[in-house]
């Protein structure tokens, strides 16, 4: 067994169920969140140069732009083949995505 494949066992297995969805908050940054509620990613940024500059932050329109890819990956895990759903109903503590 190789090192990737020893550590992925030693995690347990997490969920985050789709639709993941995108709020904006604040008008600071783009939460995507599993159907849950759960948060998965931050994507704050900052409209106004100097400050976003001194903090390294996205702008508004890059943030908006890097969300729903990110709110994507569940749906082109499973077609790529990398993260396959279970044919038959199992536990879900025993399910690989």
């Amino acid at each position: 067994m190789g090192i990737a494949a020893r550590a992925a066992s030693s995690f347990p297995t997490r969920l985050f169920p789709p639709a993941w969805t995108i709020e904006e908050h604040n008008n600071a940054c783009f939460i995507v969140c599993d159907s849950t509620r759960q948060a998965l990613g931050y994507f704050y940024f900052e409209e106004g140069p100097g400050r976003r500059s001194a903090a390294k932050l996205l702008t508004k329109d890059e943030a908006r732009r890097m969300a729903p890819n990110f709110a994507k990956l569940p749906k082109l895990l499973r077609r790529s083949g990398v993260c396959q759903p279970p044919l038959s109903p199992t536990p879900r503590s025993a399910r690989s995505c």
